[in-house]
């Protein structure tokens, strides 16, 4: 009987996958990203950790990913990450959500509004939440994140920007996507399933629009039901699968496109970005000979970028302090003088860039002119305010998000709807509709609310709406947004000049 049924199951499993196969003329029509064909590239994995040097010259410069079975064990977190110690220890930290399927693009809302819960309670939430944990790593919580001997001297050390929490409960996975920094990603609890796609298969990935001119991005391949009529090229692709199980790490080159799904129950994890590597960009090794290098805290190692565990604006995936270094030395002329106008000019959006050259001005006490033996001597918080001035922390990092992610009109809309039928709207109505078909906070609903409502009667008119409106929703248009403008003209002239 077993037997039978076992055929019977093999059968069906083959008729299906024929229908696949008859749909497109191609394996994998329908089906998850990788069915098209088995996985033919091989990932390395090895038993121990390389030192700086030797990790540079067989990893990073050749983009070569690497798996580091067990290396995460040396991490504190390894151990002690249990939801109930997690709770116990760090419960009441802030940390940042994104929606836990990356292809819905509505944000998780809590009580501390939108994007952000405590540990506490996302980890008493986690199983029912559309939202994972991916967040800058709390400085209490550094001290359980080992950072790894290859990272421990030379351009590395200098170069680590920050470290990304995570925590996913089952479910959990990402678009084909790259990442804008080369990073170590160690998981403590769980596993999780990669799909790795080497650089020569870029072309057919069917990036989007606004990843071509991004350092990261994401393909449009619906990677749960690749549909090969849309997306034929996808059939090319050779690729690498791999398992990290609990205890390891892999290594992903800056850019290298890659997919991951999350297993078990409950899963953490971190991401240790670094400096990507630039082609011609000087190699310093001076600090790395006779020394051998272990695992250290992240708590006792430089990194260029921290947050606080509190309610405030994180630096959480902020631009590479070295990489601005770079890209302004590569305006240095015969006489290693560099124009801050000239740079301004040309790296900067035309409608910021004056005003951030007098900001540079000032914290430079310079007119215009700096010269590369200074720029190579500028300490780390000097360089890190000139990136603030240039590019401020990312909108998305910000406890005033929702007024960004929130479009006005829309706002509008639902006032008009719900006052076609009604003479008034009473805030339970409108904190309702707000919630469901914007996906805000009822926090920030009740702002709005109360705006409309001058009078405090308790319900809203088209009268209300017509004298209060802009002045109900004047944070929603003085809100930042996110401008890629000065990220596309530095990738291209890193590309112009052959750096990537």
């Amino acid at each position: 009987m077993k037997l039978l049924k076992t055929i019977s199951l093999i059968y069906i499993l083959l008729t299906l996958n024929m229908k696949c196969l008859n749909a497109t003329g191609n394996f994998g029509h329908l089906l998850p990203f990788g069915s098209h064909r088995e996985p033919s590239v091989k990932v390395l994995e090895i038993n121990s950790v390389p030192q700086p040097i030797e990790f540079f010259e067989n990893y990073v410069e050749p983009r070569r990913p690497v798996v580091f079975r067990g290396a995460a064990k040396r991490s504190r977190a390894f151990s002690e990450w249990t939801i109930e110690n997690l709770q116990q220890e760090y419960g009441n930290l802030v940390v940042r959500l994104e929606a836990r399927a990356e292809h819905d693009n509505r944000m998780p809302v809590t009580e501390l509004g939108m994007g952000r819960d405590t540990v506490r309670h996302f980890l008493d939430n986690f199983k029912m939440l559309n939202a994972y944990v991916i967040s800058q790593i709390p400085q209490p919580m550094e001290k359980d994140v080992a950072i790894p001997p290859c990272l421990r001297c030379g351009n590395f050390a200098k170069g680590i920007q920050d470290v990304h929490l995570f925590i996913v409960a089952k479910g959990g996975k990402t678009l084909l996507h790259r990442d804008p920094y080369s990073n170590i990603h160690c998981v403590f609890n769980g596993t999780k399933d990669w799909i790795l796609v080497e650089d020569v298969y870029q072309d057919n990935l069917y990036q989007s629009e606004s990843s071509v001119d991004e350092f990261g991005g994401y393909s449009n391949i619906n990677i749960d039901a690749v549909d090969l009529k849309m997306f034929p090229d996808v059939t090319k692709i050779d690729y690498g699968r791999v398992t990290l199980n609990g205890g390891d790490c892999i290594f992903m080159p800056a850019s290298y496109w890659h997919q991951v799904r999350v297993n078990g129950e409950y899963n953490t994890a971190v991401s240790i970005w670094f400096s990507r590597n630039f082609k011609h960009s000087i190699q310093n090794w001076d600090d790395c000979t006779n020394h051998k290098f272990d695992f250290t805290p992240m708590s006792e190692v430089d990194v260029l970028w921290r947050f606080s565990g509190k309610n405030e604006t994180l630096t959480h995936g902020q631009t590479d302090i070295n990489l601005l270094r770079f890209l302004l030395l590569s305006y240095a002329n015969e006489n290693n003088e560099i124009s801050l106008a000239q740079f301004s000019k040309e790296m900067l959006n035309p409608k910021t860039s004056d005003e951030i050259l007098q900001k540079l001005r000032h914290i430079l006490d310079l007119d215009d002119v700096i010269r590369a033996e200074r720029l190579r001597g500028l300490s780390t918080e000097k360089m890190k305010e000139i990136m603030e001035a240039i590019n401020p922390s990312d909108v998305s990092n910000s406890a005033e998000f929702e007024y960004s992610y929130i479009d006005k009109e829309d706002i509008r809309d639902i006032l008009h709807k719900l006052l076609e039928d009604n003479e008034n709207v009473s805030a339970e109505k409108f904190l309702r509709e707000y919630s469901v078909q914007l996906g805000g906070s009822s926090a920030v609903a009740k702002q709005v609310f109360d705006k409309l409502d001058a009078e405090g009667n308790g319900y809203i008119t088209n009268l209300n709406v017509k004298k209060n409106f802009d002045g109900a929703v004047k944070k929603f248009l003085n809100a930042d947004q996110h401008d890629p403008t000065t990220e596309r003209l530095w990738l291209r002239r890193l590309r112009e000049r052959d750096e990537l």
